[in-house]
């Protein structure tokens, strides 16, 4: 762990800052509300006292949850750099599906808000998985793109899923999946 924070010096420096204000954040909100009196008036006042300051420090420590293995680990109590920007070394991957006409335009698709409805999960999660799973998923993946012909505009022929990478600012596309429409 001391290596890490070495090589990483940046990340910690911003992950003090960041604790440091939620920290301040919370005090203030405990100190201007009646939270902590609706606490105080509950005969357990003392255990969940403790299990919030337990959790909120574990939130603050977890901050290098990429590296495996690790010897202590908080999981599954908390996740809280899941949406950290991570530190060099580790590949940011999403995905995008585009709705591609003959010359080549794209036409983003956000299957999340295609699909919405109450009691579905969200469709993100699951396709940056179907993403991370590529070419095992790649079935599954198709049947999602075919279901997607129906917002097919003028003269657009096919839908792409497109593996996303990060790269020192810089995004690259690479195709993964393609699925073309029968006229």
């Amino acid at each position: 762990m001391i290596e890490l924070l070495n090589e990483y010096k940046n990340f910690v420096y911003r992950g003090i800052i960041e604790s440091i204000f939620l920290i301040i954040v919370t005090l203030y909100i405990l100190k201007n509300t009646v939270v902590i009196e609706k606490v105080r008036s509950n005969k357990n006042s003392k255990k969940i006292l403790i299990v919030f300051i337990l959790i909120f420090f574990m939130q603050i420590f977890d901050r290098f949850q990429y590296f495996y293995p690790q010897q202590y680990d908080f999981y599954p109590f908390v996740r809280f750099a899941m949406y950290q920007a991570a530190p060099d070394g580790v590949e940011l991957t999403s995905y995008k599906i585009c709705m591609k006409d003959v010359s080549g335009n794209c036409r983003e698709i956000n299957i999340a808000k295609e699909y919405s409805s109450i009691g579905l999960p969200s469709l993100s999660s699951r396709f940056n998985y179907l993403v991370n799973e590529y070419p095992n998923s790649q079935v599954e993946i198709k049947v999602w793109l075919d279901s997607l012909k129906r917002l097919k505009i003028n003269s657009e022929n096919k839908v792409i899923l497109q593996k996303a990478i990060f790269k020192k600012n810089k995004i690259e596309y690479i195709n993964l999946v393609e699925v073309s429409f029968e006229e």
